[in-house]
C-alpha cells in the first residue's frame, strides 16, 4: 500500500532532510505572505478606490515622503477630488515635494473651495485677508470665510469676528463681531470665547439683545447649510448646527 512520503505513518531516515513536497509547500506559503505584505500602502501598491488612494497619499505625507504624496495627490486632483486639490495646494504653496508656486496653489484652493471643501475656503480667506501671497482683498476673504463659517468652521467664524470688530473692508460693527465670536465659541474656540466675553459685558441691554438676535440668525443659516452640504467628514455635524435646532443661542 502506497503512503504519503511525509505522513504520520512514515518518518525520514536519520540525517535526511524534509521531503521536496514539504519544501515546496512551505515555500509557496512564504511567497504568499510576501505577496500580501507587498500590498500594504508602505510598499506602494495603489488601492483601486478613490478614498483608498487619498488615504495612501495622506499616509505618504505623514511619513514625510513628500514627492510620493505630491504625485498621488496630483493624480487625484486631476480627477476633481476636492480633498486632493486642497492638499496639493498646501504642498504647492509651501514647496513640499513640488516647486513652490503660490499662484498655482491659490488656483488649486479655489477649485477645492468651489466644491465646498471647508479647509480650502478657510485658507483662501486667510490668504486674501493677510495679503502675503496676493494683494489683500477683504471682500473675497469675507466671502470665503462666510462660506466656511456657515459650514460650522470655528476658525472662519473667529476671523469674521475680527473683521467686523476691526472694520477690515467693512464698517466696524461690534454687535456683528460679537455674534460671530459667539458662533465660534459654540464651535469650541477658546479665543473667540475670550473675545466675545470681553466686549459683550460692556454692551447695553439693547445691544446685547441685538447680538443674541444676530447669533440666532447665523445659527439658523448654519442649520440650513448643514442639511444639504457636502462636508469634509459627512459623519460629523457642527456643534452650532446642532444647537441651532433648538432655535436659541446661550449668551452670558
Amino acid at each position: 500500500k502506497l503512503r504519503a512520503p511525509w505522513s504520520e505513518h512514515s518518518s525520514p531516515k536519520s540525517g535526511s532532510g524534509p521531503p521536496v513536497a514539504a519544501i515546496t509547500f512551505f515555500g509557496l506559503v512564504g511567497l504568499l505572505i510576501l505577496f500580501i505584505a507587498l500590498q500594504s500602502p508602505r510598499h506602494g501598491l495603489k488601492p483601486q478606490s478613490r478614498q483608498g488612494r487619498l488615504s495612501l497619499a495622506e499616509q505618504a505625507l505623514q511619513y514625510g515622503d513628500d514627492h510620493e504624496a505630491a504625485s498621488l495627490f496630483g493624480r487625484l486632483a486631476k480627477t476633481g477630488n476636492a480633498a486632493a486639490e486642497y492638499w496639493l495646494a498646501q504642498m504647492t504653496e509651501n514647496g513640499l515635494g513640488v516647486s513652490r508656486n503660490p499662484g498655482k496653489a491659490i488656483k488649486l484652493y479655489a477649485k477645492s473651495a468651489k466644491q465646498n471643501f471647508t479647509k480650502a475656503e478657510v485658507r483662501l480667506g486667510e490668504i486674501y485677508l493677510d495679503g502675503n501671497r496676493v494683494p489683500p482683498s477683504p471682500k473675497r476673504a469675507r466671502g470665503y470665510l462666510k462660506d466656511a463659517a456657515y459650514r460650522g468652521n470655528a476658525h472662519a467664524a473667529t476671523l469674521l469676528g475680527e473683521i467686523y470688530r476691526d472694520g477690515i473692508g467693512v464698517p466696524a460693527n461690534s454687535s456683528t463681531a460679537d455674534a460671530w465670536f459667539e458662533v465660534a465659541n459654540l464651535e469650541g474656540s477658546a479665543f473667540a470665547r475670550r473675545e466675545r466675553g470681553t466686549s459683550f459685558r460692556d454692551l447695553s441691554a439693547a445691544d446685547k439683545q441685538g447680538v443674541i438676535t444676530r447669533t440666532q440668525k447665523i445659527l439658523k443659516t448654519i442649520k440650513r447649510t448643514a442639511a444639504g452640504r457636502p462636508v469634509d467628514n459627512p459623519n460629523k455635524s457642527s456643534k452650532s448646527a446642532t444647537l441651532a435646532q433648538s432655535g436659541s443661542a446661550h449668551m452670558s
